[in-house]
């Protein structure tokens, strides 16, 4: 699928627990600094699985940019139950189109990612709206986070049962 109106990758919001592995695994395919990744059961970093409620589906975000498998470690940000990361809707979607507490798929597309309204196997849960209370200032004065224009932000957290497990 298309993902038309997104302009940036995923941010992290909030840390909490979440921890920089950078020895541990190895690279199991391309990927650019940002894109959200899962692990596999053999130790490889992969794309996210951005449409399935399996455990594993997404484990955090990569810190380093791999332009083709080389086997080599690369630096990740593992996610944990109380990472948020702050992510655009997709299409003609505005926040207020999404539910807060509600969990929804994502989709990629040429390197971006973004949040659908579709529910079906979802992975990252609505905490809030960026407009809510936005802990930092936009530095270009482009983003105002308006809940009601397409392509705005959304906060997202991933439930433990995401996080745990790997998958294929």
């Amino acid at each position: 699928m298309a993902v038309t109106g997104i302009t940036g990758k995923p941010e992290v919001v909030r840390y909490g627990s979440a921890r920089e592995e950078r020895y541990a695994y190895v690279d199991g395919g391309a990927f650019e600094i940002g894109d959200l990744i899962r692990l596999t059961s053999g130790g490889e970093i992969k794309i996210a699985d951005v449409d399935s409620s399996a455990a594993g589906a997404v484990h955090g975000i990569a810190l380093a940019s791999v332009p083709s498998e080389v086997n080599e470690t690369v630096p990740i940000l593992l996610f944990a139950e109380d990472t948020v990361i702050g992510i655009q809707t997709v299409d003609s979607l505005s926040p207020d189109g999404l539910a807060k507490g509600q969990t929804y798929t994502l989709e990629t597309s040429g390197g971006l990612w973004g949040i659908t309204s579709t529910t079906t196997n979802g992975v990252g849960t609505v905490e809030d709206f960026a407009a809510t209370g936005i802990p930092w200032s936009d530095p270009t004065g482009t983003y105002d986070n308006d809940i009601t224009v397409d392509n705005n932000k959304v906060l997202v957290s991933f439930a433990q049962a995401i996080l745990d497990g790997h998958s294929a």
